[in-house]
């Protein structure tokens, strides 16, 4: 099977096309190959910016799987990092929506507002609001240290009469995010059970004995 200016290939008995090298790579998620690609290829400039059958870049791609390292290689090479896409998301909003964290710094210091509102009324905190668990509460973070708002009360006309996603947060550690920037604005959520630690001891040793095992570091906020 053939596509016009795509590389085709048979994955799991699906046809897959890809616009180019660079779109396949991004893929498999291996950024040292792709490292290594991007320093050979004389057509470069052209791959950066060339759409799959998707409508996506290169870098819309790598945005959307959360491969901050190839998005970083991308924009080194002359990718453009302010490029919407056909619903006019910029690659902040797409980072937002899916918990990227670690690449919205990158993000915002090239050419992506942490302010801009979409048509549909939600700027990338709201996006990163409406998420949950530790990945979309530090995106929070991290747009708030940007300067980004959660919105007011009176924000509610970009929301479909609603209050703003961030006020009405219902992820515990997206909340807890929020309070730490001063922002609280309902009662904390109910904090989500913790597996209990340790073992019961094997019977001919006491039975209920817990053991003092070493875990290993969990992240946190």
């Amino acid at each position: 099977m053939t596509c016009m200016l795509r590389t085709c290939v048979l994955l799991l008995g699906a046809a897959s096309c890809y616009a180019n090298k660079v779109h396949e790579i991004i893929a498999t998620g291996d950024d040292k190959r792709l490292s290594k690609y991007l320093a050979m290829d004389h057509r470069v400039n052209f791959h950066l910016h060339q759409k799959d059958h998707e409508g996506e870049t290169p870098i819309e791609k790598a945005t959307k799987l959360g491969y901050a390292r190839m998005v970083a290689l991308l924009i080194g090479r002359g990718a453009d990092a302010s490029v919407k896409d056909d619903n006019d998301w910029s690659l902040l909003h797409h980072a937002a929506h899916r918990g990227h964290h670690d690449m919205s710094e990158m993000l915002i210091h090239h050419d992506n507002d942490p302010h801009e509102r979409h048509a549909d009324g939600h700027t990338p905190i709201d996006r990163a609001c409406k998420g949950g668990g530790l990945r979309h509460a530090k995106m929070v973070g991290n747009l708030l240290r940007s300067g980004a708002h959660p919105g007011s009360k009176e924000d509610t006309v970009h929301h479909g009469g609603e209050l703003p996603p961030c006020h009405r947060a219902d992820d515990y550690l997206v909340h807890k995010m929020l309070g730490r920037h001063g922002h609280k604005f309902h009662d904390k959520p109910i904090k989500p059970d913790k597996k209990k630690k340790g073992h019961r001891g094997h019977p001919h040793h006491g039975g209920g004995h817990k053991h003092n095992l070493k875990e290993k570091p969990k992240e946190e906020l």
